[in-house]
């Protein structure tokens, strides 16, 4: 069994899910919370908790949590976590741990959380062109097995059609990225920010023995989290401070 494409796996389907469940519609506002608990063999993948919160109303967070585990005669697995989403701030912190007596064909114990939120932006006092700069700052830290793995992401859409982003993701736990999106007088801008992290216990095929992942992205920790900022900027990349930002969800984003 590859191990690391079951990871993989897992980070697609999560963003795959996302996508569905919040579909991109003009001047509206959502957020969302996933966590799920699963283990992983080469008979498949089997959930063994799973919370998710949505909010396309005036909720200014979601919050979702789980705590799961399996034992047979094998070893046994278990993980945790919570995540909770706002409009401009992801924060997580889960672990997953895994213990295995007889030797198989791998096994993995994976806490997967994923936060999302997306919301639209208008410019009525903009007279001229100018960018807005979205600028994504993932912190945290990852104690333990290194098959753990983020990924987060903060993109634009203009007028429902031209779309910029960026991206923090494995093999990177910490980063910062940073995307501009023309916009002109009239313009509305759909705005998504993610942030997916993976605590997991990854025992190989034909091996025995304990490991375990710690993945702390949580607020309560300083700056630890996905903080996605916006601001406008003129063909100089200087501030325009003279024209307000108007969302859908009536959040006050970060401006750096």
């Amino acid at each position: 069994m590859n191990m690391s494409k079951w990871v993989k796996k897992s980070v697609e389907c999560l963003s795959l899910t996302l996508w569905l469940l919040i579909p991109w519609r003009s001047h509206a506002q959502s957020l969302q919370a996933v966590a799920v608990v699963a283990e992983g063999t080469t008979g498949g993948t089997f959930d063994l908790c799973g919370d998710t919160e949505n909010s396309t109303t005036g909720q200014t967070a979601v919050t979702a949590t789980c705590s799961g585990s399996w034992s047979d005669t094998t070893g046994s697995g278990s993980g945790s976590g919570t995540v909770t989403a706002t409009y401009g701030y992801v924060r997580s912190a889960g672990s997953a741990s895994e213990t295995i007596v007889v030797a198989t064909g791998g096994t993995q114990t994976q806490t997967t959380l994923g936060g999302y939120f997306q919301d639209t932006m208008t410019f009525p006092s903009l007279t001229t062109g100018a960018s807005l700069r979205a600028i994504l700052t993932v912190q945290g830290s990852l104690t333990g097995d290194p098959t753990s793995v983020i990924s987060s992401n903060i993109g634009m859409t203009v007028n429902g059609v031209t779309g910029q982003s960026c991206q923090v993701v494995a093999p990177m736990l910490v980063g910062s990225c940073t995307a501009d999106a023309s916009v002109n007088p009239g313009d509305f801008v759909q705005i998504q920010g993610t942030l997916d992290i993976y605590p997991t216990a990854t025992i190989n095929p034909n091996s025995t023995g304990s490991t375990s992942a710690t993945m702390n992205y949580d607020g309560k920790q300083k700056k630890n989290g996905a903080r996605f900022a916006f601001v406008l900027v003129d063909s100089s990349g200087r501030v325009i401070n003279s024209v307000p930002i108007v969302t859908a969800s009536g959040a006050t984003y970060p401006t750096k």
